[in-house]
């Protein structure tokens, strides 16, 4: 089982071609990035980015759901970081990667998020561990998984796969 590949850059997402045909990738990545960096829709009464009139983002198709796709990062990703911003985009990753367990695809999902650099050029950094263990679920999929490292805007996300 495959899915389209898709590259990350400071310009954001684009699907990967090469020689003039969709790119595959055959491990958990896409479906990692697609949970981490879709917008899900934010929550009643959060404080949204542009002010109280912005849109809440999300895919219409999961306002009915109780677990829809994506996080909610690029709701918190521009407010200063401290220690209560850090544990709320590590607590929205953690969230939004949490149908790995449930769906038995992954026996485990850690994340972290810490700050580094200096006050003027601060970046958040999450870190995202993702043990297979004794999970059964799509077994061929972590055959093809690696390790990734991303920085966009600053916020630095690696992916451990294990």
């Amino acid at each position: 089982m495959a899915d389209i590949a898709i590259r990350l850059s400071e310009a954001g997402a684009d699907l990967e071609i090469v020689a003039d045909d969709l790119a595959r990738d055959e491990g958990l990545r896409p479906a990692v990035l697609i949970s981490l960096f879709s917008d899900a829709r934010a929550p009643e009464g959060a404080e949204l980015p542009g002010g109280p009139d912005t849109d809440p983002r999300g895919w219409w198709a999961d306002l009915d759901r109780e677990r829809g796709i994506g996080s909610t990062l690029w709701v918190e990703g521009r407010g200063k970081i401290t220690t209560e911003l850090l544990e709320r985009m590590r607590a929205a990753a953690a969230a939004s990667l949490a149908w790995l367990t449930e769906d038995q695809v992954a026996e485990l999902v850690e994340v972290t998020a810490t700050r580094r650099g200096g006050s003027s050029s601060s970046t958040v950094d999450l870190e995202v561990r993702i043990t297979r263990g004794t999970a059964t679920r799509y077994g061929q999929l972590w055959a093809g998984v690696e390790d990734y490292d991303l920085t966009l805007e600053g916020l630095r996300v690696a992916l451990l796969f294990r």
